[in-house]
């Protein structure tokens, strides 16, 4: 614990220094565009897995075994032509079959969401992929006409994930195990992604293209390919839940919980029957906003669609 005079700085200084984080704190939170959430449609959002094992390419164990669909949501801040993806995003892989090996790499097969093979001369090996998760970050990315440049995405197997690879070599050389699913990328994609915000709900496509290289035998001697498209659409706002209402310093207010990102449009009347526009709020990342007017003592009705 350092002594009070040994401080370099005076205190009239630190004080200083301490209002002006207070001050200018709340200012720079305000300034982020609140995150938005939309859910994955999996039956039009799928990923396709290649790449080789040893140097030998990956084929299917059965029909279908590389291909999955996805589901999971997407977190995203929208601002200003301007799109960013939030490190809350998650792709997850369906389960679509039970592959060869086993989770530890023994003879036998177990549900999964991918499974391969891949024969030389020498060996036969087969490969299941299971609890697989991609996370998907970027920085701020310009969006223009409705699009923007996908490659500016980043692909993460979640770090401490259950996501995990298990193989077996059969044949002249003889090997199993596993290992847990990691590493990053970035999208090698030139289609551009798109994304439509001018009705509701909001949409978004994201065309992928990330490799990842994996040692089976030596280090960084097979690689994955994780190819797909990834649709996905925000829910309807729906009407919000008003949580409480009343006067507080001579204004009337009301706290509200709704879908973040969503809009609400306020309306008032003076007889439930004929209604105008109050204007509209945004309910924050948050899910919950407050709205306010003037206390002005006269009979009026609100509603909040």
């Amino acid at each position: 614990m350092f002594p009070c005079h040994g401080s370099r700085f005076p205190l009239h200084a630190t004080l200083l220094s301490a209002l002006l984080m207070v001050l200018f704190q709340p200012l720079a939170h305000a300034q982020r565009a609140p995150l938005r959430e939309l859910q994955i449609d999996s039956t039009k959002s799928y990923i396709r897995l290649s790449g080789t094992a040893t140097g030998v390419p990956l084929q299917e164990q059965a029909p279908g075994s590389l291909s999955n669909s996805v589901h999971g949501v997407l977190r995203i801040a929208v601002s200003n032509s301007v799109i960013q993806f939030d490190p809350g995003t998650r792709v997850i892989a369906d389960t679509n079959g039970s592959w060869q090996p086993l989770p530890d790499g023994r003879p036998g097969s177990a549900p999964g969401c991918f499974g391969g093979a891949a024969e030389s001369p020498l060996a036969f090996a087969v490969v299941a992929l299971r609890g697989v998760e991609l996370l998907i970050t970027s920085d701020p990315i310009p969006a223009e006409a409705d699009r923007f440049v996908a490659s500016g995405l980043l692909f993460q197997f979640p770090t401490n994930s259950v996501g995990s690879l298990a193989y077996r070599v059969t044949g002249f050389l003889q090997y199993q195990d596993w290992f847990p699913l990691e590493g990053l990328s970035t999208n090698g994609v030139a289609q551009l992604g798109e994304w439509t915000d001018s009705g509701q709900p909001a949409r978004i496509r994201i065309p992928l293209d990330a490799t990842y290289r994996f040692g089976l035998l030596n280090d960084d001697d097979s690689t994955l390919r994780v190819q797909g498209m990834i649709v996905a659409s925000e829910a309807s706002s729906g009407p919000p839940e008003i949580l409480s209402m009343g006067v507080v310093e001579g204004s009337f207010r009301v706290f509200l919980r709704g879908t973040p990102g969503g809009t609400v449009s306020v309306q008032t009347s003076p007889d439930l029957m004929a209604w105008e526009s109050a204007g509209e709020l945004t309910i924050p990342s948050s899910g919950e906003a407050t709205w306010s007017t003037p206390a002005t003592g006269e009979r009026v009705f609100f509603r909040f669609l």
